[in-house]
């Protein structure tokens, strides 16, 4: 008699969900009726199985990894949440910018908030100021136009210190962050960076 392996297949996916660990979740919200939803992947037996409320099951794959590289684990995705019992905070926040694409994008990992700033997802970066700094402004005007840039908000979190530049010159508007250890080398390095700029403007 021939094996029925769709029988088959959902019997050992009862059985993972049994006697599984879940070892990796990915959710999803699109704020809309339909439009939230997850993917997980359990492990049973040194074999990794996924699940998902919106595809059809998949696996084995023989590692974590593997069952990761699924095409339902692709990105970006609408305010992704990841969580994970195995993996670290570094190899989450690795996996997490496949989900995130521009500057301001919001992930949780593990319940924690972290934002895309200048390619790197930071943990809560708000709530933790060291302390808002007065900003100096400085302009320089070269022969073809105006440079302004404005230094500002001292920054602290993950142990190190931020300040963030505002540049406006004829090419518009960006954003630059500088960093240190201590918030004297911090500020010591946005003034150097003003002056690098201030000297660019001057030679135009």
């Amino acid at each position: 008699m021939a094996i029925d392996r769709d029988k088959l297949c959902d019997a050992v996916i009862d059985i993972m969900h049994e006697q599984g660990n879940n070892v990796f979740c990915l959710g999803w919200d699109g704020n809309h009726p339909g439009g939230s939803g997850a993917n997980y992947v359990n492990e049973w037996n040194g074999l990794y199985f996924i699940t998902s409320s919106d595809y059809d099951p998949e696996g084995p794959f023989s590692s974590l990894e593997e069952a990761l590289d699924s095409d339902c684990f692709g990105g970006p995705t609408s305010q992704p949440e990841l969580s994970s019992s195995v993996l670290s905070e570094t190899e989450l926040k690795e996996i997490a910018l496949r989900y995130v694409s521009e500057e301001g994008d919001e992930v949780r990992i593990n319940d924690e908030r972290f934002v895309l700033r200048n390619g790197a997802l930071l943990c809560n970066p708000e709530l933790k100021f060291d302390e808002r700094q007065e900003v100096r402004t400085s302009a320089v005007r070269g022969e073809f136009g105006m440079t302004e840039v404005v230094w500002s908000r001292a920054e602290r979190f993950n142990g190190m210190f931020y300040v963030e530049l505002e540049i406006y010159d004829e090419s518009g508007y960006r954003c630059e962050n500088v960093q240190a250890r201590t918030k004297h080398d911090a500020e010591a390095a946005a003034d150097r960076r003003m002056l690098e700029l201030q000297t660019t403007a001057m030679r135009r």
